[in-house]
């Protein structure tokens, strides 16, 4: 969950520096309180421990939120995920797709953006396609 945390603070220190509200991206603490995903327990926020493994039937939230007390006015997105075993067959149907390797996020968007970056996810995909035509 830590990948996660930090690209959404590197991608939100960034949004926000470049419409002047940070002067540092070091500052983000200062919009951004809270991490950016944690796991799910039986109730969204269980205190559960963070798993070491990653594996299928696990869900997380991803809630990322910028708050700015000076202007009254916040937000927060939260979205449950669910880790899958069968591959990426209904990737296609998702608002957003985080593919991690060993551990580590390697890469983040629509089905439609990765296949364009022809990178891992695109070959996974491509190789598991040819089994569901």
């Amino acid at each position: 969950m830590k990948d996660v945390d930090g690209e959404a603070r590197r991608y939100n220190a960034a949004l926000l520096k470049e419409v002047g509200v940070l002067e540092d991206v070091e500052q983000i603490g200062t919009y951004m309180w809270h991490g950016g995903a944690h796991h799910v327990g039986f109730d969204v926020h269980d205190a559960v421990e963070t798993p070491q493994v990653i594996a299928p039937g696990m869900v997380f939230c991803v809630d990322i939120g910028i708050y700015h007390e000076e202007w009254g006015i916040g937000f927060r997105l939260e979205d449950n995920c669910l880790v899958k075993e069968d591959g990426c067959a209904s990737t296609r149907f998702c608002d957003a797709i985080a593919m991690f390797e060993e551990g580590r996020l390697v890469e983040y968007g629509t089905h439609e953006e990765l296949l364009a970056r022809k990178g891992k996810y695109a070959e996974m995909f491509r190789v598991q396609a040819q089994y569901y035509r």
